[in-house]
């Protein structure tokens, strides 16, 4: 068991640009990666005592006794050899007793061929690279060849999620269509990992709050990390002190969330989002093992509000499987229940805006297709999506018997209701802000009235 232990094996010696800087300087690598770096080695900066090793397989270990999986990142090089991969996976499954690998850097088809023939993997969670629907099926072919039946422990790390989503966020045109597709793709044979921001770019505050990455602290003439954020400042660059484009920002990233979390796949949330951690701007923070690159928890008190938005819509997305479905969604009435799994609306019901310039979509789930622990079937759910910097109207289509529509969850409200609390009844036509998404549930009359005396004891 090897374990880094001194500044010189982890330093990356910074390439500065000479028409930024003449001098050079080193940063540190606090992150750990590169090819200097040992693929057995336990990170000793990462340790409070004398004892990495320990240290891990007893975080491991606590880990599993409440429930929660670990999943390693791993960066090889392309020079690697896929010997080397499978036996450095091996090792940390073996010994440190992991649960997957998020493997970035190397060829996916490449690796993914043999990772499908050896039979240890099968019980490990792989995420992989994004790739296109062309590779997918060529795995897919393979899968059938080799009769490993579904491989659904491996998933895809979706980056063209990101870069979309982002995009219709923000309210570029012709990306409304494209949403639709990202929030119910799913895959029988793989899984899709979402998310709006991760380590490697911009927490989801600063993809609010910034149009350009600001790495100058990184001393590389602000040349490293990605170009390509998809952001938008809100109307100001950086931190704010006017109360508009605050409430904004705060409008922006409820949105951002819950396109995440009610939408098919598997979502992925970068520690901090929650309550909205920012970087200054800095989408490549390796070298800054500082308050930059550290979570300040104290940030919390600022967005109070964040915080149990997100928590509400947690627990909406456990509580309703209907948001995470096994099998892709098709927009057809597979089951001949008078309703397709999924539909899209907008001023019209059944009717959807294709148009370039849109900025909207109605889009209903229908809880006829999956069933609940509780017993019978899920809920209806209507999410309302206004990405236009204007209020726009949106028809509300029919449900079948027996159900109404009642108001859920509103990014534009301060939401201190519990889910299914006091709810107010809509009516067919409903009218959406500016930059805003409303949530409606499509519940049984009796069940409504069962859950609010339900409501009434616990107060």
């Amino acid at each position: 068991n090897l374990s880094i232990s001194s500044k010189t094996v982890e330093e990356k010696h910074a390439v500065i640009y000479k028409q930024y800087q003449k001098e050079q300087k080193n940063s540190l690598n606090y992150w750990g990666y590169g090819r200097e770096n040992y693929y057995y080695a336990v990170k000793r900066a990462y340790a409070a005592g004398k004892n990495p090793q320990t240290e891990l397989k007893m975080l491991v270990r606590e880990l599993h006794k409440n429930g929660i999986e670990l999943v390693l990142e791993f960066y090889f090089e392309e020079c690697s050899s896929i010997q080397e991969i499978l036996n450095c996976l091996k090792y940390w499954a073996l010994e440190y007793h992991v649960d997957g690998f998020h493997i970035t850097g190397y060829a996916f088809q490449r690796l993914t061929y043999e990772l499908e023939k050896d039979p240890f993997f099968s019980e490990l969670k792989l995420y992989m690279p994004s790739v296109s629907e062309t590779e997918l099926g060529a795995v897919q072919k393979r899968q059938k060849s080799l009769k490993t039946g579904n491989f659904r422990h491996m998933a895809v790390y979706a980056r063209d999620y990101l870069a979309h989503m982002r995009g219709f966020l923000k309210g570029d045109s012709g990306k409304t269509m494209g949403a639709t597709y990202y929030m119910r793709r799913n895959h029988n044979h793989f899984g899709y990992v979402n998310y709006f921001a991760c380590h490697d770019g911009f927490t989801m505050a600063d993809m609010v709050s910034y149009d350009k990455k600001h790495n100058e602290a990184n001393d590389e003439g602000n040349m490293d990390g990605g170009s390509s954020d998809f952001s938008w400042n809100c109307g100001e660059e950086g931190r704010s002190r006017k109360k508009k484009v605050q409430e904004l920002r705060l409008r922006q990233m409820k949105n951002a969330w819950v396109m995440l979390l009610l939408g098919q796949g598997i979502p992925a949330i970068l520690a901090g989002d929650e309550w909205g951690n920012s970087q200054n701007g800095n989408n490549n923070v390796y070298c800054q093992d500082n308050e930059t690159g550290w979570l300040n928890w104290r940030v919390l008190k600022c967005y109070e509000e964040l915080y149990p938005f997100v928590r509400k819509l947690i627990q909406l997305r456990k509580e309703h499987p209907v948001f995470h479905m096994k099998t892709p969604l098709n927009a057809m009435d597979k089951m001949g229940t008078g309703y397709p799994d999924v539909s899209y609306h907008s001023d019209r019901a059944w009717y959807v805006e294709e148009h370039h310039c849109a900025h909207k979509i109605g889009v209903m789930y229908c809880g006829d297709y999956v069933a609940c622990k509780k017993g019978g079937t899920d809920d209806f759910f209507y999410l309302a999506i206004n990405m236009d910097w204007k209020k726009q109207t949106f028809a509300v289509p029919d449900l079948p018997k027996g159900r109404k529509w009642y108001a859920c969850l509103s990014t534009a409200k301060n939401e201190k209701r519990e889910i299914f609390g006091e709810v107010e009844e809509k009516q067919r036509v409903m009218y959406v802000g500016p930059r805003t998404i409303e949530i409606l549930v499509g519940i049984k009359v009796q069940e409504k009235k069962g859950n609010a005396k339900k409501s009434e004891k616990t107060e």
